[in-house]
């Protein structure tokens, strides 16, 4: 089973370079371009085992995504 990775960057030539390397090295990856857009990806029922997460973002930056996804 391939390993998820979800990538949360404003930037998309960023999160584009990331997903392309990682996807090269065999991981699953899906991008979103703030906490908002990846709260929404993951409360539609996505899996994934890792997040990727600037901090650094419009409407909602890393640390309240975090917040509310705190486990």
């Amino acid at each position: 089973m391939l390993e998820k990775i979800l990538i949360v960057d404003d930037d998309k030539s960023i999160a584009q370079l990331l997903k392309s390397f990682l996807e090269n090295e065999g991981y699953q990856c899906d991008a979103a371009g703030d906490g908002l857009e990846a709260l929404e990806f993951i409360k539609n029922g996505h899996q994934v085992d890792l997040v990727l997460l600037d901090f650094v973002m419009p409407r909602m930056n890393g640390f309240e995504f975090l917040k509310v996804i705190k486990v």
